[in-house]
């Protein structure tokens, strides 16, 4: 018989990751077949990133993982969050399942990098088809003065996120400036627009570069 203390213990999968490719910048591509064949990426690789969004399948384990990397990034000392991206056009503060609303603020007074994990793009258009749009507008005024600052990872469904106008959604309302050379602790300065990822092996570029 199981050990009961044992049956919510997170299982390390190891999960690898791929770029999507320019391919897929269209809503009306199937980006379930636009993948780069790039060296593969791991949790860690994902999250020295600023701008990210992870696409898989259904059943396959993304909210336990990002929950998990939240938990982990947390007892490392660094401030990170995992949120539920449908609760936050409701109630922001209702929203946080690691980490608070308290910690949240005080994180946005200091000056210290942080993580945004937010599951899930489905989840948050299950309600009403404008909630995630809403969540994400609602998020990116929050966090407007610590944009350079906030590592944010999205996790969705490959069929419920559109590539043009999803992306150009999270780019307008959760920047990323390239041009400016500020680097927060010991990372560079990352894309300005969401990374594509389904698997992902993006590159920190120069700032005059365009980013990937």
């Amino acid at each position: 018989m199981p050990d009961p203390s044992n049956i919510h213990q997170f299982v390390q999968l190891n999960r690898t990751f791929r770029e999507l490719s320019k391919d897929g910048d269209d809503d009306g591509v199937d980006i379930g077949v636009a993948y780069f064949y790039t060296d593969r990426m791991t949790w860690a690789d994902l999250i020295s990133k600023f701008r990210v969004v992870v696409l898989s399948e259904a059943g396959t384990g993304k909210t336990e993982e990002i929950r998990h990397i939240a938990e982990t990034l947390r007892r490392e000392g660094k401030k990170a969050f995992f949120l539920r991206l449908e609760h936050i056009p409701q109630d922001i503060e209702d929203a946080f399942e690691a980490g608070s609303w308290e910690e949240f603020q005080e994180w946005l007074a200091s000056d210290d990098e942080g993580w945004l994990l937010l599951d899930s793009v489905d989840e948050a258009r299950l309600r009403h088809p404008g909630d995630f749009e809403l969540a994400i507008r609602k998020l990116g005024r929050r966090i407007s003065a610590a944009y350079q600052r906030a590592h944010v990872v999205i996790t969705g469904r490959t069929t419920a996120w559109r590539p043009k106008t999803d992306l150009d959604h999270c780019t307008r309302h959760l920047p990323f400036d390239t041009s400016t050379k500020t680097v927060v602790g010991d990372h560079p300065s990352g894309p300005d627009r969401p990374q594509r990822i389904a698997g992902a092996n993006h590159e920190h570029h120069p700032v005059d570069q365009d980013p990937p």
